[in-house]
C-alpha cells in the first residue's frame, strides 16, 4: 500500500490526514474561554460564535469573583489553570469538572483572585507575575518552581502582577502588553525582546497600556485581543497589523468589561493514528476533545478527486466514540479523515 498525506485548509470542522503507523494532528476550530459575571467561564467557539462549553461557578475554589476570574487553559491535560480569592493557584478538568493540582506560598503580597496567570505552552510552564513585577515560573508537570523572568527586564515600566502575556508555540517566544499599548515578542530563553512589536496604531480602541488581555492563534497565525468596546479584534502575526477576524462584544454573554475582558484560549488539536493490519484492513484511533464533541469518519480512494464519504454504516455519524477498527482498504491507498463537530 503507497502512503499519502495531505494538509486539509483550517475550517470550522476538524480535518485529519492519516498515514499508516504515523501520528499527525490538525487545528480545530478555536474556543475562546472568558469568565461571566456569575463566576461560571464560557469556552466560545470562535468561528460560529456559539457557546462550547460551560465550567459553572461551582467548580471553582475561593469566593466568586465574577467576570475578573483570572484563567489560563492548558490544551494538552484540560486543565483550566485559576487564580482564587484564597491567593492560591487551583486548576479544574473543563470536560469532567474534577478538581486538579494547585500551587500554593506563592510570592510576594496577596492579592487573592486577581493574580495573573498565563501559560508557556513551548516549555510547559505556568507564569504567574508577582507585585514586585517578576515573572515566577512553575513546571506544569509538578507545580514546582523553574524560573522566572525578572522585573528589570520590564523597560516600559513596572506593573507589578498584572504584566499581561501570551505565548506563541510555533516560536517558543512570548507576547506581552506594554504600557504604551504596544505589543512586544520576547525570547524567555535568552531573556531578549526579538524586535518584532506591534503597535497600538495598528490596534483599534482605546489605549488601555498593559492592561490589554491576548491569546495566539498559531495555526490561523493570528494575535487575538481585548478591545475597550468589549470586542475582540485581531493582528497578523506575519505583517503586524490589523487582522481580518473580530468578534462583536454581543458574542459574549456577560457584561462589557472593555479591554480588561480575561481571555485564555484553546486551540484544540485532534490527534489520530492509524494502523494496518491485519490484510486488507485498518484501525484508527483519535484523542478525545471532550464531551461537547462527536466524530465522523469519512474516506476517500484519491487523495485530491471525489467526494469524502462518512464510513458504513452511514447512520452510526456523529459518535463520541473515540476508535474504528477493521475497515478495508482497496486499490493502492484509501484516504480517511476524522471530522469534529461541537453538539
Amino acid at each position: 500500500m503507497k502512503t499519502r498525506a495531505f494538509f486539509p485548509v483550517l475550517s470550522v470542522v476538524l480535518v485529519a490526514s492519516l498515514l499508516p503507523t504515523l501520528q499527525m494532528s490538525c487545528h480545530a476550530a478555536g474556543i475562546l474561554y472568558y469568565p461571566r459575571t456569575d463566576g461560571a467561564v464560557v469556552g466560545l467557539n470562535v468561528p460560529a460564535g456559539t457557546q462550547a462549553i460551560l465550567v459553572p461557578a461551582s467548580s471553582f475554589a475561593g469566593a466568586n469573583p465574577g467576570a475578573g476570574r483570572e484563567t489560563a487553559f492548558d490544551p494538552e491535560t484540560r486543565l483550566l489553570w485559576y487564580t482564587a480569592t484564597d491567593n492560591q493557584i487551583h486548576s479544574v478538568h473543563v470536560d469532567v469538572l474534577t478538581a486538579g493540582p494547585g500551587i500554593t506560598n506563592v510570592p510576594g503580597a496577596i492579592i487573592g483572585g486577581s493574580r495573573h496567570v498565563f501559560i508557556d505552552y513551548t516549555r510547559r510552564k505556568l507564569l504567574v507575575p508577582i507585585t514586585d513585577g517578576s515573572i515566577q515560573m512553575y513546571d506544569l508537570a509538578n507545580q514546582q518552581t523553574n524560573g522566572s523572568i525578572p522585573a528589570t527586564f520590564f523597560t516600559d515600566g513596572n506593573v507589578g502582577a498584572f504584566r499581561h502575556f501570551a505565548a506563541d508555540q510555533r516560536a517558543g517566544t512570548l507576547w506581552y502588553a506594554a504600557t504604551d499599548g504596544w505589543f512586544r515578542e520576547m525570547n524567555p530563553d535568552t531573556m531578549n525582546h526579538t524586535g518584532r512589536i506591534i503597535s497600538f496604531s495598528a490596534q483599534t480602541g482605546a489605549n488601555p497600556g498593559a492592561f490589554r488581555h491576548l491569546v495566539v492563534d498559531p495555526m490561523l497565525n493570528l494575535l487575538l485581543y481585548a478591545v475597550t468596546d468589549g470586542s475582540v479584534a485581531s493582528i497578523d502575526l506575519t505583517t503586524l497589523q490589523a487582522g481580518t477576524l473580530t468578534m462583536s462584544s454581543g458574542a459574549f454573554d456577560t457584561v462589557d468589561p472593555g479591554a480588561g475582558r480575561i481571555i485564555t484560549y484553546d486551540v484544540q488539536f485532534l490527534k489520530v493514528s492509524m494502523v494496518v493490519g491485519p490484510p486488507g484492513q485498518c484501525s484508527l484511533t483519535w484523542r478525545s476533545l471532550g464531551t461537547n464533541y462527536g466524530y465522523t469518519v469519512e474516506y476517500r480512494d484519491a487523495l485530491n478527486s471525489g467526494n469524502w464519504t462518512p464510513v458504513p454504516p452511514t447512520n452510526q455519524w456523529p459518535t463520541t466514540l473515540t476508535s474504528l477498527s477493521n475497515q478495508p482498504l482497496s486499490g493502492l491507498s484509501r484516504f480517511y479523515r476524522v471530522v469534529a463537530q461541537p453538539q
